[in-house]
């Protein structure tokens, strides 16, 4: 084989959505099982934000453009986010 048609082949395996999902989990068992070493016989917790800060933004904005005053639940729902988070962000522009 050459050198081009296994770098071509690389290539392509690795923008493959299995591979992908393969390495995700490969890689989160190898974190949760250093985490676990590292912590063995302690409770610990992991926060993995859902977005970015600039998705944070404009999803903050979507929220309160959609705002109704009276659907609340629903928007926490749709954006998976508490119905709390909901009510501070709509009440506080500074919260996204």
């Amino acid at each position: 084989m050459s050198k081009a048609f296994v770098k071509n082949l690389a290539s392509e395996v690795i923008k493959s959505p299995t591979f992908v999902r393969a390495m995700e989990a490969a890689v989160s068992e190898c974190l949760t099982q250093t985490m676990k070493n590292q912590k063995a016989g302690s409770e610990f917790r992991l926060y993995i934000p859902k977005v970015g800060r600039s998705q944070r933004s404009q999803r903050a904005a979507l929220l309160r453009s959609q705002y109704n005053g009276s659907n609340t639940k629903e928007l926490a729902e749709k954006f998976g986010l508490s119905v709390r988070h909901v009510r501070r962000i709509v009440k506080n522009e500074n919260i996204s």
